[in-house]
C-alpha cells in the first residue's frame, strides 16, 4: 500500500487492516487518541533513519563493482 492511499484511510479502515495484517483490535478512538505532535515527530525520524539506512546500502552496493 502506497503512503497516499494509507493516508486517504479512515480510522475505521485503517483500524480493519491492522487487524487483518497483524491481528491486533483497536477501536478508531484509540487509534486517534495516538496520534499526537509527539507521535508525528517519533516515526517521521524513523522512517528518516530508515531511509538514510537504505540509501547508504544502496549506494555501497551500486559502487562496490567500481574500483
Amino acid at each position: 500500500m502506497s503512503a497516499g492511499k494509507a493516508c486517504k484511510k479512515s480510522l475505521t479502515e485503517t483500524c480493519t487492516l491492522l487487524q487483518e495484517t497483524t491481528g491486533i483490535t483497536l477501536c478508531k478512538q484509540s487509534l486517534n487518541e495516538r496520534f499526537s505532535a509527539k507521535s508525528v515527530t517519533f516515526l517521521k525520524k524513523v522512517v528518516e533513519e530508515l531511509i538514510e539506512k537504505q540509501s547508504d546500502q544502496y549506494q555501497l552496493s551500486t559502487f562496490s563493482n567500481f574500483k
